[in-house]
């Protein structure tokens, strides 16, 4: 028999509980860590995502008295899609659990499974570092997740493009060097 509000009401008020204590428990590195943005997609609003960005020059120029101010250059930088996808994980409490005083069991069993979506959340994010030397990596499920940037090149690469311009840059060393202090001191 599944737990439901109408058969185990005290029951259920209180794996919400339990649930949330795990939840609270998590440190979440990744996502506070401050090299990730994280967007609120509030509900009946859609599953995906346009982020755009509008590249502008960097500095202001000087201005004499009574002189026009300079034009700013501006123009659409790179959008990339990014589309919401739920994570989810459930556990069996058993007839058994409830009546012959397993309650230890049973909360140790409810606080784990509050820890499970954030750590994966972490997971997730951590791997555009992990594979971003690649386009795409396959996750823990089997399935290919995108992780190309704007230009269409993997996150770290040597000919990142410039829109606009046919100037490109780079973000990670040639020849992909062993990480040592001589290789950063490089970079």
């Amino acid at each position: 028999m599944e737990l439901n509000i109408s058969t185990l009401s005290d029951f259920v008020a209180n794996s919400q509980i339990l649930w949330a204590k795990g939840l609270d428990s998590v440190p979440e590195l990744a996502r506070r860590s401050g090299l990730y943005k994280e967007v609120i997609i509030p509900q009946m609003t859609g599953n995906t995502r346009t982020f755009s960005e509008i590249d502008l020059e960097e500095y202001a120029t000087k201005k004499g008295e009574g002189d026009q101010s300079g034009r700013a250059r501006v123009q659409q930088g790179y959008s990339v899609t990014g589309t919401l996808y739920r994570v989810s994980k459930d556990i069996g409490i058993t007839y058994e659990m409830r009546t012959q005083g397993k309650y230890l069991e049973m909360t140790q069993k409810l606080t784990n499974l509050g820890k499970l979506a954030p750590n994966r959340m972490d997971l997730d994010l951590t791997h555009r570092f992990t594979f971003g030397t690649a386009l795409t990596y396959t996750d823990m499920d089997g399935e290919s997740v995108a992780i190309d940037v704007g230009d269409d090149l993997s996150l770290f690469n040597t000919a990142h493009t410039l829109r606009g311009s046919s100037t490109t840059f780079r973000n990670r060393m040639a020849n992909n060097p062993a990480f040592s202090r001589g290789a950063l001191e490089s970079m």
